[in-house]
């Protein structure tokens, strides 16, 4: 049984969709949400504090769609290396599941895993990948 689950956000809008299956889940018996934005320490250079305080609002929009369907709702942004801090949370938190989107471009790459969601699926403690 899945009670609580990782969802990484980038604020896309295939994010937003993913959120509707949060309100599924919870009829399985999810318990937790955990929304986590990654503001990537590579590309972010001297502007993570402003990329990290917008996330901090954004996030918040999120959580509060968790919190209306009265799930216990955690938000995070942290700055990091994107694929490690998702997989060190998920494995700290003993989330059951990192719920993911993919956004990638054409017939063969959608059919694919990104980069991000095969290192989660092999590296997080949590996942049978």
């Amino acid at each position: 049984m899945i009670n609580t689950v990782l969802i990484p956000t980038d604020f896309t809008i295939e994010m937003e969709d993913l959120l509707s299956c949060v309100g599924e889940l919870k009829n399985s018996g999810l318990k937790k949400v955990i929304l986590l934005h990654v503001v990537d320490i590579h590309k972010s250079q001297g502007l993570a504090p402003m990329f990290e305080r917008n996330a901090k609002k954004k996030i918040e929009s999120y959580a509060n769609i968790a919190r209306e369907l009265e799930l216990e709702t955690e938000a995070l942004v942290v700055v990091g290396d994107v694929r490690r801090t998702i997989a060190d949370i998920a494995d700290r938190e003993n989330a059951d599941a990192i719920i993911m989107g993919a956004t990638t471009k054409g017939f063969i790459q959608g059919k694919l895993p990104g980069r991000t969601t095969e290192y989660i699926a092999r590296s997080s403690k949590n996942t049978s990948g």
